[in-house]
């Protein structure tokens, strides 16, 4: 019985090519509506985490520290649940990252090292907000051997806010979206209902079952659908090659079932609308 729907379903796609091709375009421009969206979302949420990541907290340690001192500040550093990493930077590293950075040897000049050694220390991504920065450096400045504690927060946190600020502004339109590409698709589906009502009257006629009626017209649905994800992942695929290539993030792997899922959400579209625009059709003869 599947088998003799599934068939009806590939009859309706044929007999109905142009209406078929309608849909599937309506259908896929729906699923990139939604995946744009999505992929706002996952960049955003992308975005954050490489800001939060970049955000470090310098500690610059007195020059007469012991060892015993820095120890101590090592074992301070691993008990603070909020902080991700603690890099200890002595004076000679400090050394190789300063010419790194600027390009000049200030050691042909001075006999002594200026730079201090200090500890680079990032909190965890959950844990990075204003309040937290400013206690982690108020903390780490009363501590015995730490001379100063310095963290350019400011603007990296103005980001956040406005990428978090646009993070609800994208969830309110995707919501918009979805339910906007839900009706077109919808709509078009019902179209072609709506137009093959003599066919079904003829149908009820010779005695078939509600179900043989509108199963094909669902399987054809979802197939409509899963061509639909199909080309509109593969449009992604694209787009996120070329965008990977410009920016060197690393999104497909990243994402990959993400990518995949946009196959289902076509199907899952093509599924609701077809259903959606079924509900009307009952055994009872109807004028056309």
């Amino acid at each position: 019985m599947i088998l003799f729907y599934i068939s009806e379903a590939f009859k309706i796609f044929r007999r109905a090519s142009l209406a078929s091709i309608i849909a599937i375009i309506s259908t896929t421009f729906a699923v990139a509506l939604i995946t744009l969206s999505v992929t706002f979302l996952f960049l955003s949420d992308t975005i954050n985490e490489r800001l939060k990541k970049h955000i470090e907290i310098n500690v610059f340690l007195e020059s007469d520290i012991s060892e015993i001192e820095i120890d101590s500040l090592k074992i301070h550093l691993r008990e603070n649940n909020i902080i991700g990493s603690a890099v200890f930077i002595s004076q000679e590293e400090a050394v190789g990252r300063f010419i790194e950075q600027t390009g000049e040897d200030f050691r042909s000049v001075l006999d002594l090292n200026p730079l201090p050694a200090s500890f680079v220390v990032r909190l965890k991504s959950q844990y990075v907000t204003e309040s937290n920065l400013h206690g982690t450096i108020d903390t780490y400045e009363t501590l015995e051997g730490v001379d100063e504690v310095k963290c350019d927060f400011e603007t990296a946190l103005s980001i956040l806010s406005f990428v978090e600020k646009g993070s609800y502004a994208i969830y309110f339109l995707t919501t918009v979206l979805i339910l906007i590409a839900l009706y077109f698709v919808y709509s078009t589906h019902r179209l072609w209902v709506l137009s093959k009502q003599k066919h079904f009257n003829t149908m009820k006629l010779v005695g078939a079952k509600i179900s043989s009626i509108k199963l094909p017209i669902i399987i054809n649905g979802i197939l409509i659908g899963v061509i639909a994800g199909t080309f509109c992942l593969i449009m992604t695929f694209v787009l996120l090659q070329v965008f990977e290539g410009f920016y060197r993030f690393n999104i497909i792997e990243t994402y990959q079932y993400y990518l995949i899922s946009i196959i289902l959400v076509g199907g899952l579209l093509g599924f609701l609308s077809s259903l959606l625009s079924t509900r009307s059709i009952s055994l009872k003869i109807t004028q056309t």
